[in-house]
């Protein structure tokens, strides 16, 4: 049963993404000029005497088996080519999706903010003890010395 390979090739060629897929048609490209030249080879040495014909089979057989080779490098490259592409692809993919979590958490932290300051009452009702408490979870310097006008005017500056 006789296989062509060209038809497997084309397969193979048109599921590449444009990078290795050009290094694949340019492998192809020299294979099938080398074979061409072979052939044009093997055709003057037959025509010129016919005693080479043991020769020519054998280097039909080796040019047969080099563009064998040749095909197998080159599914090699753009397999690795692909592989390469697409890790690329998903560490891009990745990232993207580490940034829009990141902005979303900000979004939600920044609408708790939103949220916290327009349920709360205004600062000259709390009392002092209130106001001591939010400056704490605030980490503002000095509030121990400080008056309820004072607590209220740091806490205001610092949000």
């Amino acid at each position: 049963m006789k296989t062509s390979i060209t038809p497997t090739l084309d397969k193979i060629e048109e599921r590449l993404p444009p990078i290795p897929k050009g290094l694949f048609k340019l492998n192809r490209t020299v294979t099938r000029t080398w074979c061409q030249a072979m052939g044009g080879v093997i055709d003057a040495v037959s025509s010129s005497g016919g005693r080479v014909s043991g020769t020519a089979t054998t280097a039909v057989r080796t040019a047969a088996g080099q563009a064998k080779a040749e095909a197998g490098q080159a599914v090699d490259a753009a397999s690795t080519g692909a592989k390469t592409v697409a890790g690329q692809a998903g560490a891009q993919a990745e990232r993207a999706a580490e940034v829009a979590r990141e902005e979303a958490l900000d979004l939600i932290e920044s609408a708790d903010e939103a949220i916290d300051s327009a349920t709360s009452e205004p600062y000259e009702t709390w009392t002092r003890s209130e106001l001591y408490a939010r400056a704490q979870e605030l980490d503002i310097e000095g509030r121990s010395g400080m008056k309820k006008a004072q607590l209220v005017a740091a806490l205001r500056q610092s949000t």
